[in-house]
Parts: C-alpha cells; structure tokens; sequence
C-alpha cells in the first residue's frame, strides 16, 4: 500500500526505508520524514486504546525518534488492521486515540485541556516516559490509519491497493497477482538487510552517510515501482516474505513439517523447508488462476512427480544403515528435483528445484512424504 502510495504522491518522495528506526520511513524532499509502525491484532482483541501497551510503546518510539532528531519528522503514522475504540461513554471517552487527536491538536498547550484529558495525559506520559509536552506534541503528528483485515490481505492488496493504480487498471487478476508478490518481494528483501551498530542506525535521519551501500539495500526507490508496473512478464517464483514472521509468531508447539524434519535429523533445514513450503503454496495457487487448461493435471501431475521423487531416494536413504537417514534422504531428493527441472521441464511444467522442494514441503505436511520411520505425528517430536 506504502509503495503504490509513493509513486501517485506529487512531489514523489525521495524512497522508503523498511525496518530502519521504524517500520517505515518514508524520506521526503528537503531530508524530512514520515515515520509508520504497524502493529496487527486478531480478534476478538479489544480495539485499541490508549491503555493498551503496544500502543503506548509505539508513541514511545515515536517520541524518541522525534527528539533524536526534531523538525525531521514531519507525520508519525499508526497502522492496524484492527479497529482503534471510538465510544461517547463518559467513562472511556479519554481512552479513544482518535478523540485525544483531535484534543490535542486543538489545544495549544497542556493547560488548555479539560481535567479529564489532563489526568488521561499525565498517565499516559508516566507511562512512556516522556513529559506532557513530547507526549502532546507526536499526538498532534499522529495519524491513525485501519488496514484491510487479515482474512484475504492477500486479495486486497492485489485487487484495490495495486488494480486501482491507474497503470494497472487493465490489469487481469494473475498479473495484479503476481505483481502484488514482487513488490512484497521488494519489502521482504529491504527489511532483512541488518546493520552493524547503533550509530550506522541512525545515520539516514542524521542526514550523514546516506551512500553506505549496506544501508541504501534498505531503500526502495519509486523508480523501482515504476518499473515494475511496466514489465510485463510471467509470474516468478519468490520465497514468501513472510515464513520468518509466521516462525516468530506461532501460538506454540511445533507444526507438522517440523516435527517430521527433526525426527529425519534436518533441524537445519526446518527455516528454508517452511519457507519454499508457504512460497510454493501461493505460487501454485497463481499458476491455478493462470493460462493453465487443467489446474488440476498441473496439481495432480506435480504431486506423482515429486512423491515419487521422496518416495525413491527415502527407500535408498533407508537402505543404507545411517541413523537417521533424513540428511542422505534429504540430498537425494534435491539434487532429483534438480535433475527434473533442468532436464525434464516438461513433466514440471518448467517450474524451478526451490519451487518443488516447497511442493515435497506441502507433501510433507499432508503426511505422504516421510524423512525417517513413520511415527504418531500427534506426539512430541
């Protein structure tokens, strides 16, 4: 959404920064910035409020930032896909972040507010560890902004923040498909860039070091948007840009594919499988939405190759004595996946080796792929 904003923007900004101080920052001309967290909920958390923790940390990092470097960020932006607490109940209407916007932004100073948003200011300040006055002057900064739910993310993006982009009007669902991944690609790629210290974090809001060439990979410029809307070509595999995220985030336990990589003795491998896994998921799902006359050949076809594939090499791995043989079994089946897509294009529909290895991923967790005896999927690992 940040980005297809970028290039419609007039003057366009400079770029957007991903993971650097916040979320996003987004530079503009004359070396100011907008600053974005975004934070998701599910329900049925409450909407948010101004009690709420992340919340308040958020307008802590806020704060911080704008007293790092003051008159540099000019709007600090709140994203959700959760709804923000809107009531005229007397008791709660001070914990509403819109209607303390507002206040604020109509009230100079802290003395010119009523009791009751007097003391909901004086907590609130207490509770990030700024004074009224730093607390006051991000909320008159603050914008709130509501995002698409997480049920069917995916095809909001795709259809309104990206179909409704004039240069893509024309555009059919498996292009606004494909082209929704490449700019999530872009993101994902930008975001997992790290820095070495402190200081070199700071260095673009400072307005010093901005060539360091580790930093500008954290940078996506319009230019790059631009010339992605103009492609035209097919749909590319890409590892989703999400599987760390989904990683750090599960609820507990282990899942299916991990359970059966640890037991095979590919701990190792569980990060890079869960990936291709997710990657090759969505991917399949854009190939069934394309110019194929048969999904479901495609899909059945996929399927008896790369089982077979899991199939042969954990027979021969088993074969062989070692304990576990999930490694040997494991090094057979990609240098065969290899094989068949440099060789045998055709029986994979001329798909890459990451791509099938999602699809023994997906074999994996739906328990026809097995990388050491079958056991009881329902006990530890």
């Amino acid at each position: 959404m940040l980005l297809m904003h970028m290039v419609k923007r007039s003057p366009k900004p400079v770029c957007l920064w991903c993971e650097h101080h916040e979320d996003f920052l987004l530079e503009l001309e004359g070396d100011t910035f907008h600053a974005y967290q975004v934070k998701t909920r599910r329900p049925p958390l409450s909407a948010w409020d101004l009690n709420n923790e992340d919340f308040t940390k958020a307008i802590g990092k806020f704060i911080a930032l704008d007293q790092k470097y003051p008159d540099k960020i000019v709007k600090c932006y709140f994203v959700s896909n959760h709804p923000f607490l809107d009531s005229e109940d007397v008791r709660r209407i001070t914990l509403c972040p819109k209607k303390c916007i507002d206040t604020v932004s109509s009230s100079p100073t802290f003395e010119d507010l009523s009791s009751e948003w007097q003391a909901r200011i004086a907590t609130l300040s207490e509770k990030v560890g700024f004074d009224s006055q730093a607390l006051m002057r991000i909320f008159s900064k603050l914008k709130l902004v509501e995002g698409p739910p997480l049920n069917g993310f995916d095809a909001v993006i795709a259809l309104d923040s990206v179909g409704k982009h004039p240069s893509c009007r024309n555009f059919n669902q498996r292009r606004l498909i494909s082209l929704r991944d490449e700019l999530m690609h872009l993101i994902a790629k930008a975001s997992s860039i790290s820095y070495e210290s402190e200081s070199m974090a700071w260095q673009v809001v400072g307005g010093e070091g901005k060539d360091a060439a580790r930093l500008a990979g954290k940078r996506i410029i319009p230019l790059r948007v631009e010339s992605l809307l103009a492609e035209d070509k097919s749909e590319a595999f890409r590892f989703s840009p999400i599987g760390s995220a989904l990683a750090e985030t599960k609820s507990s336990g282990l899942s299916v594919l991990e359970k059966k990589l640890t037991r095979g003795g590919l701990e190792g491998q569980i990060e890079v499988m869960r990936r291709r896994t997710l990657s090759a998921e969505r991917h399949l799902l854009v190939l069934a939405n394309g110019p194929i006359q048969d999904p479901v050949q495609l899909v059945d076809q996929l399927d008896a190759v790369v089982h077979g594939v899991c199939n042969d090499e954990r027979l021969i791995a088993s074969e062989g004595g070692a304990k576990p043989f999930g490694p040997k079994m494991y090094a057979g089946v990609v240098s065969e996946l290899r094989k068949k897509a440099r060789e045998e294009k055709d029986l994979v529909f001329g798909q890459p080796p990451e791509f099938l290895m999602g699809v023994a991923g997906l074999l994996t967790e739906a328990c026809k792929v097995w990388w050491s005896p079958e056991f009881d999927i329902l006990e530890s690992a």
